[in-house]
Order: structure tokens, then C-alpha cells, then sequence
């Protein structure tokens, strides 16, 4: 009842779930149980120790053994359960247990804790039962094996029941959503200033391309959601407007025109503030890391062209563009490693470099984030590089003067030329 409490809790703001496996959920009932069996021994022990005294002469020798294994055991587990209790709900509240398992990283803490205990209540009823504990010892802990197997085995509470109806409104799962890996990610701003947005590729007869909800598993059509944002973003005050997102979470195979006719909806509802959502390489689940983001802006540039036309003049512009076989600067073929290191030589030998992203519609959203997780990372290293240098920590703990300074040596001039060209 307590694990489970703990997980629905989980589930309240995000309609997630900490997700057990079944051998978790075994190993987890049979920890349980045996705490409970060596409690219950302890009682009955206690209890046995401590019967009227014409069963036993030896009054003060079972007055120590009563107080030493009952209530030295039941202070241990009411800290045990206190200290527990803490860490579950910091746990769950942080959504730690998506990078963190504690079943293959600590089971054997949980195993030696139920050793401890045991042995403990063993040690104690040697005092005053000598010879029968010596006698009894194997075949007791063996019952006591058979016991915690067996009641470890049986399942009071339906629990895949409970991670379906909390699943059944969470958009990723129900979508089927596979994020996009990156090598670099920062993490969002919680709060009611961003909205979530989730884009899934449509299954297999289906008319339409993409699939696309709100939170709560709510589907909307990509013509709606313009209307949507617009009316959400009357919510706020005036002068909270520019700080409104939009938090992108799209399925990796997703082709480009789907995202980009997403972000033009964006655009055309006066949010200019995105975050794709990705899961760093590292993640062993899709949810771990649910926060790990990397931020974009949405400009018009065509007007922004429009009203300052020479506004590249002085500016060094590479063209990166994007193929479904390979990447091209400036029209030359070059590997993924080698763009790594020629993009890392322009950043620490010039200030005037500008990036212009290409890529055809075709291509899918994960080969798009390859390359801008790969900026953003390199400018952001580099940033921190100098504030290192400079100011002797890095880049995101300086003042707002000291950011702009550095940024002005390293900035962020990065252009999504081909959603542009194609609305």
C-alpha cells in the first residue's frame, strides 16, 4: 500500500507513473514481507518473553530481552519508515527514479537491511532461549525463506491496472512518442508559462501525417492549435506575454515539413519561444531526464530581411545543409566528426560567423536536432570556456552585464533558414 501510494502521488501533475517492472515488484513484496514476518516474531517472541510469571521465574532477564528486541526494533523501523517516507516522495517529486533505479543499484542494501533484522531479533532471543535458538535457527530461517517467497508472490493491488489509467492520458505514451537523443541538453523552467505540445507520426491508413495533443491526451488538429494559443496566451498579462513557450515534444521520425508547419502555428499566435524536448544519449528510458530540452526561437526573418537587408554584410555565413545520406557546408561534403571540430575552430577564431540551417522537407526531426544540439552545444561550451577563463565559473552563473559580454565573443547567430524559405 505504501509503494503504491508513492508511485500515484508520482502521477498527479504529469499523468506519469514510476513504472516497476515485474521483478521489481516481486523483489519489493518480498522485502516487505519480510520485514513484516521478522516484526511479527519479534512480537510473538516478546509477548512470549513477557508472559505472567508463573510461567517464568526469570522476571528481569525477560523485562531486557522485551525492551531490547520489541521496542529497539520498532524505534529502528519507525526511523527506517520516517527516514523512507522523505526520501519516496523527494523522489517521486523530482522524478528521480527516471535516472535512478534503486533496484539494481541498491537491492542488496534492502537484502542486508532484512539480514541485520533478523539476525538482530535472533541475537537477542539467545539470551534468555540458549539452547532452543541454536536448535532452531536453520529450520526457522528456512520457514522464514518459504514465508517471504511465498507471501512476496501474492499481489494485493492490481498494479499494471493502476499504470494504464494513469498512462491513458499521458500524451507520450498514448502517442508512442521515441524523442530525439542528443549529446547536450539544459533543463526547463517549470511553470505555468509553457505549454506542452506532442507530435507523434500517424499510424499506418491513416489520412493525416501526424498526430498532435495537448496535455491530458487531448488530440487537436494542426488548424486549430494557432486558436488555442492565442486564447491561452490572453491568460497572461501584458508584460508576461514574451516569456510564453511552447515545449516541443516530437517523435524522431517525424518528417521536417510536420515540424515546421508546427512552429509556423506557433509563430502566427505571438509565441516566439520553443524548447525541443530530447532525451540525452545516456537515457535508458524514454521519460528519464523528462525536462531535458534544448531552446530555439521562432523570428520572422523574412520580414527581419525585409527591414534590415544588409543586415549579414559583415557576417562570415556557412551553410550547413542536411540530406537524408549526408551533411554539406557551404556545398562541401563533411563527416559528423569533422564538422564538430571545423565548427569549434570558427568559434575560437571569429566573432562575425553566422549558421544557416538547410535541410529538405523529407528529412526526419531527428537528423535536425543532430545538428542544432550540435551547435548549441559548441557555442554554449565555448561560453563557458571563457567565463571559466575570465570570471572563474561558468557562463549560465554570471551576471547578466557579464553574459552579454561574452556573448558578444561567442554569439548565438544560428538561422533555420529552411522553415523560413518554406511557409
Amino acid at each position: 500500500m505504501t509503494r503504491e501510494s508513492i508511485r500515484i502521488i508520482s502521477s498527479i501533475s504529469y499523468y506519469d507513473i514510476w513504472i516497476l517492472t515485474d521483478q521489481e515488484v516481486t523483489f519489493y513484496n518480498r522485502f516487505f514481507a519480510s520485514i513484516s514476518l521478522i516484526f511479527g516474531m519479534g512480537n510473538a517472541l516478546a509477548f512470549y518473553s513477557n508472559r505472567p510469571s508463573f510461567y517464568n521465574r526469570s522476571i528481569t532477564e525477560r523485562t531486557r530481552t522485551f525492551l531490547d528486541a520489541t521496542h529497539l526494533n520498532w524505534v529502528f523501523i519507525a526511523w527506517g519508515f520516517k527516514l523512507a517516507m522523505a526520501f519516496g516522495i523527494f523522489f517521486i517529486a523530482t522524478t528521480y527514479y527516471y535516472e535512478v533505479s534503486l533496484y539494481p543499484s541498491f537491492r542488496f542494501l534492502f537484502i542486508l537491511l532484512v539480514i541485520v533484522l533478523y539476525l538482530q531479533l535472533w541475537t537477542n532471543s539467545r539470551r534468555q532461549f540458549m539452547s532452543f535458538t541454536k536448535k532452531a535457527f536453520l529450520p526457522t530461517s528456512l520457514l522464514f525463506i518459504i514465508f517471504t517467497v511465498l507471501l512476496g508472490s501474492v499481489n494485493f493491488i492490481d498494479y499494471r491496472a493502476i499504470n494504464e489509467q494513469v498512462l491513458s492520458k499521458n500524451p507520450i505514451h498514448v502517442l508512442n512518442i521515441k524523442k530525439p537523443s542528443a549529446t547536450y541538453n539544459t533543463s526547463s523552467n517549470l511553470g505555468g508559462y509553457t505549454k506542452d505540445l506532442y507530435v507523434s507520426r500517424s499510424e499506418s491508413g491513416q489520412k493525416k501525417n501526424t498526430r498532435l495533443m495537448l496535455d491530458d491526451a487531448l488530440e487537436i488538429e494542426l488548424t486549430d492549435l494557432d486558436a488555442i494559443l492565442k486564447n491561452w496566451r490572453k491568460n497572461f498579462l501584458v508584460h508576461n506575454r514574451p516569456g510564453l513557450k511552447c515545449k516541443l515534444t516530437i517523435d524522431k521520425n517525424v518528417l521536417m515539413h510536420n515540424v515546421n508547419q508546427l512552429k509556423d502555428s506557433i509563430l502566427k499566435s505571438g509565441i516566439h519561444k520553443i524548447e525541443y524536448a530530447i532525451a540525452p544519449e545516456n537515457a535508458v528510458h524514454q521519460q528519464q531526464f523528462k525536462h531535458a530540452i534544448i531552446p530555439a526561437r521562432l523570428f520572422d526573418f523574412n520580414m527581419i530581411s525585409e527591414l534590415f537587408p544588409h543586415r549579414l554584410e559583415n557576417k562570415k555565413v556557412y551553410k550547413i545543409r542536411i540530406t537524408k545520406t549526408e551533411i554539406l557546408i557551404n556545398g562541401k561534403v563533411i563527416s559528423s566528426e569533422r564538422l564538430e571540430t571545423f565548427i569549434e575552430n570558427i568559434l575560437k577564431k571569429s566573432t562575425d560567423y553566422h549558421f544557416d540551417i538547410v535541410y529538405d522537407d523529407s528529412i526526419r526531426y531527428q537528423k535536425f536536432i543532430d545538428i542544432y544540439a550540435l551547435l548549441y552545444r559548441l557555442i554554449q561550451e565555448g561560453r563557458d570556456q571563457i567565463a571559466r577563463e575570465k570570471f572563474g565559473k561558468n557562463y549560465h552563473l554570471l551576471s547578466k552585464v557579464d553574459q552579454k559580454e561574452i556573448q558578444k565573443r561567442i554569439p548565438f547567430s544560428i538561422e533555420d533558414t529552411a522553415y523560413q524559405t518554406g511557409r
